[in-house]
Formats: C-alpha cells, sequence, structure tokens
C-alpha cells in the first residue's frame, strides 16, 4: 500500500556499519571457487544513498532481472518524495565490490505499532526485488536474509510485495526461528513481442483488428493523426498530458487513479527526468489533428517495455484511441529491440485482447 502523511512516524534508531556474512558461500566464478567474505553494509541515513548511486547504477544495469522499479533513478525520487520513515538499506559486498543491495525501510503503524520492514518504492512499483547479478545473485540473497534475521529486534514482521517469480526474495530462506508465509498477489499480463512490427496486428483476434481499421481510419476523417515520442525538450509537456489524461479517464468512472496527490506528482516530475536520461523511458502520445487524445507512460529495460500510466480523452472514446496508441508503442518497441511488453498488474479486458498472458507475483510476509 502506499502511506499517507499521517503514516509517516519513523522508528526506532538503528546504528549503521558493516557486519560480516556468516554461512554464505559462492559459485565458481573465472574457474576459480571464490569462498571470499561477504560483508552487509546498512544504509540509514538518506545522505548515504546519492553516493552509492554509480556503484548502484552498475550493478542494475549488470542484472539480466532487474526492473525499472530498481533503479536509482525510481527509487531515490520515491525516498525524497514520500520519506519520514526509517531507512534500512542493505549493501553486499564482496571484497569491497558491491554485489547486492536491498532497499529497504523499516515503517510503524500508527495505530499497532508494528514495526514493518518493506521495499523503498512500496505502493507505486508493480516489481521489487533484492537487487543482485549474475551467480552471486543466490548467496548474496540469503546473507542478506540472514542479516535479516540476526536485526529482528528491529523489527516485528517484513512484508515482501510484488515480488516476480524469479525474485531473489522468494529463493532465500528463513531462519528456523521465524514464520513466513508466500501467497499469489495480482499478476501481470505480459505479451512476448514479435521480431517485426508488421506481425503485430495479423497476430490479434480478427475483431481487434476490424476495430482498429475502423477507428484508424474514422480517426483520420477527423484531422491528422501523429504519434508522438517525448524528447527532453517535450518530456515535461508530455507528462502533462499523461496526469491529464489519467486524471480524466479515472474521473469518468468516478474514481482518481494513481495521480491523486502533490507527492505522486512531484515524484513523477523527477523521476521522469532521470529515466529518460538514463534511456530508461518513453512518454507516448497520439495527437488527432490538434488534441491529444492519448498517453501512455512506459518504462523499459533488459529488451523489456513496462507499460505504466495509460490515459485517454473520454470524449474521442468512439475512436478507441487508447487502441491506436498501443498499437503503435507496440510496434516502437519491437523497433526498439524490446522482447516482451509487460503490461503489469492488473487484469483489464484489454489486456488480454492483444495477446498478453499472466505471470505471477508474490508476496512473502516473515514475522517473530
Amino acid at each position: 500500500m502506499m502511506y499517507g502523511s499521517d503514516e509517516r512516524n519513523g522508528c526506532e534508531a538503528m546504528r549503521g556499519g558493516v557486519e560480516r556474512a556468516r554461512g554464505a558461500s559462492f559459485p565458481r566464478q573465472d574457474s576459480q571457487t571464490a569462498a571470499a567474505e561477504l560483508t552487509i553494509e546498512e544504509l540509514t541515513d538518506a545522505a548515504e544513498l546519492e553516493p552509492l548511486r554509480t556503484e548502484w547504477s552498475g550493478l542494475f544495469d549488470a542484472s539480466k532481472e532487474a526492473t525499472p522499479f530498481q533503479s536509482p533513478e525510481w527509487l531515490l525520487p520515491w525516498w525524497r518524495c514520500f520519506a519520514g520513515r526509517s531507512l534500512w538499506v542493505l549493501a553486499a559486498r564482496l571484497r569491497g565490490r558491491l554485489v547486492g543491495l536491498a532497499p529497504l525501510f523499516i515503517y510503524t503503524d500508527p495505530a499497532s505499532k508494528e514495526r514493518r520492514v518493506c521495499f523503498i518504492g512500496n505502493g507505486i512499483s508493480d516489481s521489487l526485488d533484492i537487487l543482485v547479478a549474475g551467480e552471486e545473485g543466490g548467496p548474496v540473497a540469503q546473507a542478506v536474509f540472514d542479516h535479516i534475521a540476526r536485526r529482528a529486534r528491529l523489527w516485528d514482521t517484513c512484508d515482501f510485495r510484488d515480488l516476480p517469480p524469479g525474485s531473489a526474495v522468494l529463493r532465500a530462506r528463513v531462519a528456523l526461528e521465524l514464520s513466513e508465509q508466500v501467497k499469489p498477489e495480482e499478476p501481470c499480463p505480459v505479451l512476448q513481442l514479435p521480431r517485426t512490427p508488421d506481425r503485430i496486428v495479423p497476430a490479434l483476434a480478427r475483431r481487434l483488428r476490424d476495430n482498429l481499421r475502423r477507428s484508424e481510419r474514422r480517426a483520420w476523417e477527423q484531422g491528422e493523426v501523429l504519434h508522438e515520442i517525448a524528447t527532453p525538450a517535450t518530456r515535461a509537456e508530455l507528462l502533462g498530458a499523461v496526469f491529464q489524461l489519467h486524471a480524466a479517464r479515472w474521473s469518468a468512472r468516478g474514481e482518481t487513479g494513481v495521480l491523486d496527490t502533490r507527492a505522486h506528482l512531484q515524484f513523477h516530475e523527477e523521476a521522469t527526468a532521470g529515466l529518460q536520461a538514463r534511456g530508461l523511458l518513453r512518454l507516448h502520445v497520439l495527437r488527432i489533428g490538434s488534441h491529444v487524445v492519448a498517453a501512455q507512460y512506459i518504462l523499459r529495460h533488459q529488451q523489456r517495455a513496462y507499460l505504466y500510466i495509460t490515459g485517454f480523452d473520454p470524449s474521442f472514446a468512439a475512436l478507441s484511441p487508447g487502441a491506436l496508441l498501443t498499437r503503435r508503442v507496440l510496434e516502437q518497441a519491437v523497433r526498439d529491440g524490446d522482447r516482451e511488453f509487460d503490461f503489469l498488474r492488473g487484469r483489464e479486458r484489454y489486456k488480454y485482447l492483444w495477446g498478453a498472458v499472466d505471470r505471477p507475483q508474490y508476496r512473502r510476509r516473515v514475522w517473530k
């Protein structure tokens, strides 16, 4: 869940420092058996995060399973915009080299006073995990979990949400003195993309193909149809269009959507600048004549694209602007070299019309 301003109480103070992990061993690396020492460093001051950015970015780039939700461009703005909790970032180092990062915080429930360990990014991120890379992933995740268990006096429960199927958190063993529960959460429908853009529409059901053809023709009858992708110069303008159309879409349903506070808007304004600079962002809009009628906020990394926010102008609903833009977004994803298109959590019907198949997500709770 996302926490409101009344839930930003701090937890007991935590000592930073470095502790040697016990019982951690590593697989064969560079044809040699690495019986190396692993250390876990605790970062409890937000001022310590920015100096970590370069190493963090290197680890993120090296991880084939990482998502943009684990990047410093996403998580550092999250901390700045939704701060007030007790930071508890665990950095795993092997001979001084950063090999794993668990960006955690401890939230104290204002009613129950329960101290809950969660991932930074919780609530507005669709996939979270310990950041690891390569063969070191399993032992690093286990060392992080063992460290969490040894520091159990700091917390009452650990609540790790939105975990992908191959999550390092799911693979780590829990200490015998602790209890745990793993449950499925809302899945993410994922589409496997073809090799060329011209194969997207022929793979669709006939009804959707016919609807796209009719909507395209009718849209052109109302004005020129243009697909635009944000540049650094137009990012702020197109992000504003995403905000406006997302709000319009949900307002038509009598709901507020996911951009309902100033903190959320501030977060996305800051995060998108960094994400775009790293090549992790695509903001798409569709114009019919002078009107912006649909917008999509896309994240991408490691040949995967993620549909984070979408919106359209309800007054143009008869032209299916969302579908017209989705076709163009998928075609661009293929041109960018992406192999998967993740519609992210939620079982909205339109995702399956494009051929997406559910990929499970999990929640793991640990308690004393």
